[in-house]
């Protein structure tokens, strides 16, 4: 299955595309945005072990530009992202960045998507029997790269994490 980690997650995090040394590990999340997620994460209070990672997008774009090929933004998900996702089945999906926040909250610019969260059914494209989720909008990791500083933007995890543990009360687990 295309994506890494836990194959059971309660939470999926979805990323844009694959960097370079994600695209030579075959793994997402595992260079510089990935050093810095793992942080996040952890501050968040949320296991790099138990949770899926996974990208919009298989292959790394020239010039790790995604927003220049809108045909792999539109074609990849139903080849592979829906249905990875009804595999893991999890309960809050958070998309990181533009591209990924995209897929469920269309027509916002990135500094929308980070603090919105929604109810969702999987799309029809994904396996029979993957119930309704939570996704929340967060920023992509590499924009933290990006804006420099201690820029250490984890509420969107928290939500997550929060989200998370009220479904799984709720449901009695």
């Amino acid at each position: 299955m295309p994506g890494h980690g836990n194959p059971d997650a309660d939470i999926a995090l979805i990323g844009e595309a694959p960097g370079r040394v994600e695209d030579e590990q075959g793994k997402p999340l595992v260079g510089p945005a990935g050093q810095r997620f793992n942080r996040q994460l952890l501050a968040a209070g949320i296991d790099r072990a138990a949770v899926w990672c996974g990208n919009l997008v298989l292959c790394r774009p020239p010039d790790n530009r995604l927003r220049d090929y809108p045909d792999a933004r539109a074609r990849c998900p139903d080849l592979w992202l829906w249905p990875a996702l009804a595999a893991v089945k999890p309960r809050v999906v958070v998309a990181m960045g533009e591209a990924a926040g995209s897929l469920w909250f269309p027509g916002r610019r990135a500094t929308e998507i980070s603090k919105l969260a929604r109810m969702c059914q999987p799309p029809r494209s994904s396996a029979v029997g993957w119930g309704a989720y939570v996704v929340v909008g967060s920023f992509h990791p590499s924009y933290a790269l990006r804006a420099g500083g201690d820029w250490n933007d984890i509420d969107d995890l928290i939500v997550a994490r929060m989200l998370l543990a009220r479904e799984l009360a709720e449901r009695g687990y």
